[in-house]
């Protein structure tokens, strides 16, 4: 079937009153969609079979437009469904992110963990401040225990135990804790990235910032006898 098309027709002009020296003129044409007869541009009906042009056009139009509504969602649905940090190229060196991460963690084995998607830290869960320590997540850290003051504070308000709500927290860290790793190490790395052009550079701020630290360990115990000195200090003004 001849589908309703525009194209640029080339003619010559060379007698009658609209002769103009014989220079070539460019005019747009269309078809007819049901005969395939060429039509004039202005026209409203086909001069060959009577069909109406502007109802032909409209649909074209409106099925040009649903195909390219299409092509930008499937477009954007691979986009999504694409994983960002297993193999898409992050930066202008070629390096994958994946070897940024292995870099900053200074090993496989979270690597490891974030490719299984593995929904359970035990470290997190037994040692949370600690843990955040050791790994240099120190505002985690200290929002965790900022966290468990101001429950330890309702607790003494309310006068009983709030022990149910600190076990959920010990478990929301298991299970969120590979999670917020992940998250402070692309954190970091994009940061660095940003700033920093030098392959060099960068590969020595990011091993800089990940890793573990044994301060951090410190850090992490220091904290917890803050939070400990806090609850004590408030449940004294309590009584």
């Amino acid at each position: 079937m001849v589908t309703l098309s525009h194209f640029v027709v080339e003619y010559e002009l060379v007698n009658g009153r609209h002769n103009d020296g014989g220079r070539r003129i460019y005019l747009e044409a269309r078809y007819c969609s049901s005969c395939g007869q060429r039509t004039s541009t202005t026209a409203r009906f086909c001069e060959n079979c009577g069909k109406p042009l502007e109802h032909q056009a409209y649909r074209q139009k409106a099925n040009q437009q649903q195909i390219n509504q299409q092509q930008t969602h499937q477009g954007r649905t691979y986009q999504l469904q694409a994983p960002t940090w297993k193999n898409h190229q992050s930066n202008s060196n070629d390096v994958p992110e994946l070897e940024w991460l292995r870099l900053y963690t200074h090993g496989d084995k979270y690597i490891e963990k974030w490719r299984k998607d593995s929904k359970w830290n035990w470290p997190a869960f037994l040692f949370s401040p600690v843990w955040f320590g050791y790994r240099k997540m120190y505002a985690e850290c200290a929002i965790y225990i900022g966290i468990t003051v101001v429950l330890g504070l309702f607790e003494l308000l309310l006068g009983f135990s709030l022990r149910y709500a600190f076990t959920i927290i010990f478990i929301l860290n298991g299970i969120f804790g590979n999670k917020l790793y992940y998250r402070k190490a692309k954190k970091e790395i994009d940061h660095i990235l940003l700033l920093h052009a030098n392959p060099e550079i960068r590969r020595n701020l990011i091993q800089q910032k990940g890793g573990t630290s044994g301060w951090g360990i410190a850090f992490g115990i220091i904290m917890l006898l803050i939070g400990a000195i806090i609850l004590g200090y408030l449940e004294e003004l309590t009584y």
